[in-house]
């Protein structure tokens, strides 16, 4: 015979996930509200955007990821936007100023799959989505799979009209989130991150060319650049030459 123990003692953990973290706005605000300082959160900071991971501040807390947030683990085509805040996975986004021509290639996870990965349906799991249009396509998947069932606290930035969708889909997809009995509530993220928005031109412009450089060589550019910095560094430079 056989006896499973189960260890009662496992802590709940406190987790907060921006998805579309940019320069780390909605992360900063986050930080010096009541509920953060009431509980030993964890923070996971997803960001496509290579340029920005730099911009975002850096916290013993925190995990910054250089990742898209999507439908499957891999790679994926990211549309650079002329607006920090605008690049999409979608293609046929109509605002941001996508560069259409001039993709990134980018690495992707499947969100749901990689809570279920990560955490428990224990813990308590705050999501900020602000993904430009992929939110559709991500939380659909959830619901699929019933990984939406990990959150417990879901506020979403919905693109509707900018991507070709009604503002009626936006209705049913947070009702049927909300049968999963997750609190979810649609934000409009321009209205807190103006400051975030003006660094993340600031550190765009700058670095515009190193993203050419970027999506020149794909994938490899990507292996280098995690794996042999020093000379991504170096081919770099000599691309700038």
């Amino acid at each position: 015979m056989v006896t499973l123990l189960i260890n009662n003692n496992i802590k709940k953990r406190y987790i907060f996930i921006e998805s579309g973290a940019g320069c780390g706005g909605i992360i900063e605000l986050f930080t010096k509200t009541r509920l953060y300082s009431e509980h030993p959160w964890e923070i996971y900071a997803f960001e496509a955007r290579p340029d920005l991971i730099p911009q975002i501040p850096k916290r013993t807390n925190q995990t910054i990821l250089n990742k898209a947030i999507w439908i499957h683990d891999g790679f994926v085509k990211f549309y650079l936007g002329k607006d920090p805040k605008g690049s999409s996975i979608l293609k046929h986004k109509k605002t941001g100023g996508l560069r259409v021509d001039e993709p990134v290639e980018v690495e992707s996870i499947n969100f749901g799959q990689w809570l279920k990965r990560n955490f428990r349906l224990e813990d308590f799991i705050l999501v900020s989505f602000n993904i430009e249009g992929a939110e559709y396509d991500v939380l659909n998947n959830m619901l699929r799979d019933g990984t939406i069932e990990y959150i417990d606290e879901l506020y979403v930035e919905f693109h509707n009209e900018k991507v070709g969708i009604s503002k009626e889909t936006d209705k049913q997809l947070v009702s049927e989130i909300q049968k999963r009995n997750v609190f979810v509530k649609p934000v409009n993220m321009k209205v807190y991150l103006e400051p975030d928005h003006n660094l993340c031109k600031t550190a765009m412009e700058k670095s515009y060319l190193n993203l050419k450089f970027d999506a020149a060589i794909g994938r490899i550019g990507i292996f280098l650049q995690k794996n042999y910095p020093w000379l991504y560094s170096k081919l770099k430079n000599i691309k700038k030459g």
